[in-house]
């Protein structure tokens, strides 16, 4: 079984005020400052698929500066447990890019996240 922690990361990102965030890029592009979010792994690490690794993608378009956004989003998956792994600002021909990931070690039982 899949444990579903994407949810859980699409909930607490649309608790950010004034961005869209979507699951796909075509949908989040349509409004700008947006945060395009996507699970890259979600594989057991024991053969009871009690424990999961997670790694989460997160992309962050906007006009102007992309920083404040990338805290907030930092701030809101840390309170999941998750931890970033990477940062790094990208090239985009139409705006600001932020690329971001986290991951974490999610118990399915107790939904506790270790690292």
């Amino acid at each position: 079984m899949i444990y579903d922690a994407k949810s859980q990361v699409a909930r607490k990102l649309d608790t950010i005020q004034n961005v869209n965030v979507s699951g796909s890029i075509k949908n989040g592009l349509k409004s700008i400052p947006c945060i395009v979010y996507k699970e890259m792994d979600n594989k057991p690490t024991d053969p009871y698929n009690r424990f999961q690794d997670v790694v989460y993608s997160i992309d962050i378009f906007n006009t102007t500066s992309t920083s404040k956004l990338a805290n907030e989003v930092d701030e809101k998956l840390s309170e999941l447990g998750l931890r970033r792994t990477s940062c790094v600002d990208m090239d985009d021909e139409k705006f600001r890019r932020k690329h971001m990931k986290f991951k974490g070690t999610i118990d399915t039982q107790t939904e506790l996240v270790y690292q």
